[in-house]
């Protein structure tokens, strides 16, 4: 994710730069990043933003590059830690906004909601969202463009899962596999010191039937 943004921030910046312009003529970019998962681990604070710095000193050598995460997960647990003061904290009441409904869990923050209702009463860009946020409910056009979208994010989380799944899958399986290996030449080793097949199965873990054949092919080598 840090990653995709730093790409699509260069691609804006550079993308400032066309035949004939000078640099210094280069506008500040802003990439914001609005995720519904926790990604900085080193900091609870649901906003983080970022600049180039010198590594020693600190100073700012650029201010061409801010880069800016908020994250949901962490902007609910301060809500719920009320921590947060949508009445005066302008950012933090249109973040609430986007929290409102998870689509994925089927769930609506009725708390939330109750709270910047009351709030749009003064607020009149508040009350506008509010307003084209039901508007655009009753809208067809508009909600089937929110389902497709919708589906094509949440294709491609489950086509992500689905890889991880499989590499999990795979790594256990090659897991078991090398213990199988491993116990079928101990095994081997036991019926050439001639041991009870019954002995070698118990001590191995193997089944009779497979001690079985190990000793019958080391009897036609």
């Amino acid at each position: 994710m840090v990653n995709r943004s730093v790409y699509y921030w260069a691609r804006l910046y550079s993308g400032q730069n066309k035949k004939g312009m000078a640099y210094h003529t280069l506008q500040p970019t802003i990439m914001m990043n609005i995720l519904n998962f926790d990604l900085i681990s080193e900091t609870d604070g649901y906003h983080t933003t970022y600049h180039l710095h010198e590594d020693e000193k600190k100073f700012r050598i650029a201010d061409g590059l801010e880069l800016h995460f908020i994250e949901i997960p962490k902007l609910l647990a301060h809500w719920y830690d009320e921590k947060l003061d949508p009445w005066n904290d302008v950012l933090v009441r249109w973040l609430l906004l986007l929290s409102i409904v998870d689509q994925r869990k089927q769930h609506i923050y009725e708390d939330i909601y109750k709270e910047l209702e009351a709030i749009a009463v003064t607020d009149k860009h508040l009350q506008e969202a509010f307003t084209s946020w039901n508007e655009m409910s009753l809208d067809s056009d508009g909600r089937v463009a929110y389902e497709v979208r919708l589906k094509q994010v949440l294709d491609q989380e489950a086509a992500v899962n689905e890889a991880k799944w499989r590499e999990e899958k795979a790594r256990k399986e090659g897991i078991e596999k090398g213990k199988t290996v491993e116990k079928e030449q101990i095994a081997r080793n036991l019926l050439l010191k001639k041991l009870d097949i019954e002995i070698v199965a118990e001590t191995t873990e193997l089944s009779l039937e497979r001690v079985q054949e190990l000793k019958a092919e080391l009897e036609l080598q």
